[in-house]
C-alpha cells in the first residue's frame, strides 16, 4: 500500500489516486467480521474516503480537530453507528510522525448534540480527557460521525511519514448516505474507481483546488470523471 501510494505522489498526483488499485480494496476484506458485526450483513462502501501522507517532519500534521459530521442521526436505536469510519494504518501511527487525538465519548458533553445538530462542535471537553491512540501499522480503528477527534502535528525526529487511509462503510439497513455506494468486496472497473477518486477529490478538496492556478481545468477534469 505504501508503495502505490509513494509511486502515485512520484508521479504528481494527490495520494487519493492510489486507490485505482485493488490492494486498498482488498484490504477492507480482512476486517469483515468487525465490520460486520458493527453494521450487519451486506454494509456498503460509501464513495468518500481519504488517503494520508504525513511527512515526517515538523510541517507535517494531520487534520485539525473536528467531528466527521456529515450525516446526521447515523446511529441506530442501540447507538450502533449505520455510517462508520474506518481509519487503516499502512505504516506506525505514533505521537511523533502524527497519531490520533480523540475526545471519548463519554467525556464530550456535546457528544449527543452532535448527532442532531452537524453544526456542534466541542469546547467544553476537558484537555486531560484527550487520549492519545498510537497504532501499529495494520491496525483498524473505527468510530461515529460524531466522535471529536484530530491528526497531531508531527516531527523531524519521526523515523517514517505517518500513511495511512479511511473510508466509509454504512449499514445496508438503511438509505444509502450518498449515490454510488458499493458492496464489499466488489468487482469495481477502472472506470468507477476513478469515477469514486473524483467524487471524493471534489467533496473533500473543492475549496482547495478553486484556489489553485489552473483550478477550471482540475475541476473540468474531476467532474467529467465523476460518473
Amino acid at each position: 500500500m505504501r508503495q502505490a501510494i509513494e509511486s502515485v505522489k512520484a508521479a504528481g498526483l494527490p495520494a487519493m489516486f492510489a486507490f485505482v488499485y485493488d490492494v486498498f480494496y482488498q484490504g477492507l476484506t480482512h476486517f469483515d467480521a468487525a465490520f460486520t458485526a458493527a453494521l450487519g450483513e451486506n454494509y456498503r462502501l460509501v464513495p468518500n474516503f481519504a488517503v494520508y501522507y504525513i511527512e515526517a517532519s515538523d510541517q507535517g500534521k494531520g487534520f485539525a480537530p473536528h467531528r466527521d459530521a456529515e450525516y446526521r442521526n447515523a446511529l441506530d436505536e442501540h447507538g450502533m453507528p449505520t455510517v462508520m469510519t474506518v481509519w487503516i494504518t499502512v505504516t506506525e501511527a505514533s505521537p511523533l510522525n502524527s497519531c490520533l487525538y480523540i475526545v471519548p465519548k463519554h467525556r464530550d458533553p456535546q457528544y449527543a448534540s452532535s448527532v442532531q445538530d452537524l453544526s456542534v462542535t466541542a469546547d467544553a471537553f476537558a484537555w486531560e480527557d484527550v487520549r492519545a491512540l498510537p497504532t501499529p501499522p495494520g491496525v483498524m480503528s473505527c468510530w461515529t460521525q460524531y466522535l471529536f477527534h484530530w491528526g497531531s502535528r508531527a516531527s523531524r525526529r519521526a523515523q517514517e511519514p505517518r500513511v495511512t487511509y479511511a473510508v466509509y462503510l454504512q449499514s445496508a439497513q438503511v438509505d444509502p448516505v450518498e449515490e454510488g455506494t458499493v458492496a464489499v468486496p466488489s468487482a469495481l472497473g477502472f472506470a468507477q474507481r476513478l469515477s469514486m477518486i473524483c467524487r471524493s477529490l471534489r467533496h473533500n478538496n473543492f475549496a482547495t483546488f478553486a484556489s489553485w492556478e489552473r483550478s477550471d481545468e482540475l475541476l473540468a477534469f474531476l467532474e467529467k470523471h465523476t460518473l
